[in-house]
């Protein structure tokens, strides 16, 4: 049957010009950059929590509420952020977003209660939220299909580039000026990256594959939601996302609270998870083009299931420093697959008129799955007394629906689109 994406009623697809080629290399490091804005601030506040717990006197259920705003402001924006993606165009709303984020990043550093941090995170949040869904946007009217994976892991690689090196600079920072200062940096970076945005990226202008969409009309949204892999990455979203945020939200606190660790030589530690994810999300793309949907599905289902064995180790106990590291490194590999996989068969499988609210209903499920994981762990910790271990009972459990997420859900939906579209 044929594609959907490719149906009758769409133009034809216009050649792809040596100057949109080169073009393209520019949009993708545009969106490399913007990501990695985005995910700075995130390393900052991650290596930030003893010195917010000692300055604010705060629990450990109080400091994951803090880490949870952030990611409750971004989850409600990824519907509505992905519908204004689609309305107004993502060029529009990533200069909007990264202005307003920068602003929120730089009043982190000015905070002075509980309350006022809450209230800043979240907003923060919000203000990112609709990012991700604009920048997919992006690259799915820049590059053709075949292209779409490797254009992704690019994009999302500089979550990787920032896991890996980020630790070793924020945390050399906050020991040096303390815990504000980094966010006052980042703030500024902000303002560079929107001129660069204005005066060199406009995807609107001449996309080469825009056509592939099919008539905005041809498919209401609400019935979108009849396509079962839909349901399916919803669930493999939100319990993959609870793994890594729950994992980078704590893991410093962890080994610099239980095992004596300074804040400097937690950050090098870190910086090898880091490397990890970065290595997985660069060579993803190519991977996942070249492997069948059938192959891509079951390499990362069997990512899942390793990965839910390594948790149950970590829950276990009885480990030193070394083995947590090397478990959470292989954990960061895996996950930076499995988080490349997901969005590119939206990207792949939906029509481009659909991809802004599409993807946000299914990131919006990440974004629900990285706010509830800070929280539930910090809860866990006090309930325990203290012992933050038993938290990773809850990412044991998360790492058991997703692989039964991935292991069911559907990658081939031409018939449910055709039936859609009758």
């Amino acid at each position: 049957m044929e594609n959907v994406l490719d149906v009758p009623s769409a133009p034809v697809l216009k050649p792809v010009s040596t100057k949109w080629n080169r073009y393209k290399y520019t949009v993708i490091l545009l969106l490399f950059l913007g990501w990695t804005l985005g995910s700075l601030d995130r390393t900052i506040i991650y290596f930030a929590v003893p010195s917010i717990i000692k300055e604010f006197h705060l629990s450990a259920t109080q400091m994951g509420l803090i880490l949870s705003a952030f990611f409750a402001g971004y989850t409600l924006m990824q519907f509505p952020g992905g519908m204004l993606a689609d309305r107004f165009g993502p060029r529009s709303i990533m200069l909007v977003v990264v202005f307003v984020w920068s602003l929120f990043t730089g009043l982190t550093g000015l905070v002075t209660s509980f309350t006022a941090m809450m209230l800043v995170r979240f907003a923060f949040g919000v203000s990112e939220g609709p990012f991700q869904m604009a920048a997919g946007k992006t690259i799915a009217m820049t590059y053709q299909k075949k292209e779409i994976a490797k254009a992704t892991s690019v994009m999302l690689s500089s979550g990787g580039f920032v896991a890996f090196l980020g630790p070793i600079i924020v945390a050399a920072m906050i020991a040096r000026t303390g815990w504000r200062q980094p966010f006052f940096a980042v703030a500024l970076l902000g303002l560079v990256v929107i001129v660069l945005f204005y005066l060199l990226l406009k995807p609107e202008q001449g996309a080469p594959v825009a056509a592939r969409q099919a008539p905005v009309d041809a498919f209401p949204f609400k019935r979108i939601f009849r396509i079962r892999m839909i349901w399916s990455l919803v669930v493999a979203n939100f319990t993959a996302y609870t793994l890594m945020w729950g994992l980078g939200a704590w893991m410093p606190t962890y080994l610099m609270k239980f095992f004596g660790i300074n804040i400097k030589t937690a950050g090098w530690l870190q910086s090898l998870p880091g490397l990890a994810i970065l290595v997985s999300l660069l060579f993803s793309g190519v991977v996942i083009d070249r492997l069948s949907d059938r192959q891509s599905k079951y390499l990362a289902f069997s990512g899942s299931v390793l990965v839910t064995l390594c948790l149950f180790v970590m829950f276990r106990g009885g480990i030193g420093v070394r083995t947590i590291v090397l478990i959470q490194t292989f954990i960061s590999l895996v996950l930076g697959y499995v988080t490349i996989y997901m969005p590119c068969l939206v990207f792949k499988k939906i029509p481009v008129a659909f991809i802004g609210r599409t993807s946000g209903t299914t990131n919006g499920a990440a974004q629900l799955g990285s706010f509830f994981a800070p929280a539930v762990m910090g809860l866990i910790t006090d309930l325990t007394g203290g012992r933050m271990i038993v938290s990773f009972g809850y990412l044991v459990v998360m790492g058991i629906i997703l692989a039964v997420a991935l292991l069911t859900m559907q990658t081939s939906i031409d018939k449910d689109l055709a039936q859609l579209a009758g």
